[in-house]
């Protein structure tokens, strides 16, 4: 499902620890699996570890262990369907330099991918970081539900909605945050009350006048689970599994598809 331009997809935010990495994979994955027409490519800027290049690099060095000792698995049975189908998505490890030049790409025909996602490293003042920003269509910043992740989650946010009003950022088409590492013990409605209060203020301290918090957040949240911790080759199969529709990823993807044009059918 090649359109005209391919979108710009990144998880963002310049406090570590919030899952962007983690999420972005997993919905990378899911969608390339879910959404078998829709071409997807996952760019990483980030050169630190256990980024989302390292996790492939990671999962294709013991996938044929894998599939030798447990080749009736349901995770290798999707590998060897996506295998034959040629359909694993590519990650790639790239420089500013490298991303500005895939841009380029994108704005000229025959490009394949419907849907690039960008991961970042966590310094805003990063070339890497402000490269991406710089081209990012829609930016989805996540924030576990805590006092000090909020508070840096929704000044960057209000730092980026600064930067879209001054007009510095004409990409940008959707900004929003969601809520990640939920636990039965956390009240949603209280986190999200927390963070209506906080983007006033640093709305107030950034100049833009709002009387009433109109601040973008998700509804579905990201819950802390095992799953994730215990899935493996999470850059290739999704943990969603095909049997349960319910499933949180299937219902926040579906949240995505509300919202990013290409991945609607």
């Amino acid at each position: 499902m090649i359109k005209s331009k391919p979108i710009i997809v990144s998880l963002m935010n310049t406090k570590g620890g919030t899952g962007k990495t983690t999420i972005i994979q997993l919905i990378a994955t899911h969608i390339n699996y879910y959404y078998p027409e829709i071409n997807i490519k996952l760019i990483d800027s980030d050169a630190g570890t256990k980024t989302t290049s390292h996790l492939r690099t990671e999962d294709m060095a013991i996938i044929e262990d894998y599939l030798v000792k447990y080749p009736s698995s349901k995770v290798s049975k999707i590998y060897n369907v996506l295998k034959e189908a040629n359909s694993i998505y590519p990650i790639e490890l790239q420089t500013p330099k490298q991303i500005k030049e895939e841009y380029a790409k994108m704005n000229k025909p025959n490009y394949p991918f419907d849907i690039v996602f960008i991961d970042t490293p966590g310094a805003f003042s990063s070339e890497a970081f402000q490269t991406t920003l710089a081209i990012c269509d829609y930016i989805f910043i996540p924030t576990k539900p805590y006092e000090k992740e909020i508070v840096t989650t929704v000044e960057f946010y209000v730092k980026v909605e600064k930067l879209k009003l001054d007009g510095q950022l004409p990409n940008l088409k959707y900004l929003s945050i969601f809520i990640n590492d939920i636990s039965p013990f956390i009240k949603v409605d209280e986190v999200v009350e927390r963070i209506d209060e906080t983007y006033l203020h640093y709305c107030k301290e950034a100049g833009i006048t709002k009387k009433e918090s109109d601040i973008n957040i998700l509804e579905n949240t990201i819950p802390r689970k095992n799953d994730i911790a215990q899935s493996i080759l999470t850059s290739i199969v999704p943990i969603a599994p095909e049997n349960k529709a319910n499933h949180y990823m299937k219902e926040f993807v579906s949240e995505l598809e509300t919202i990013i044009p290409n991945l609607k059918n």
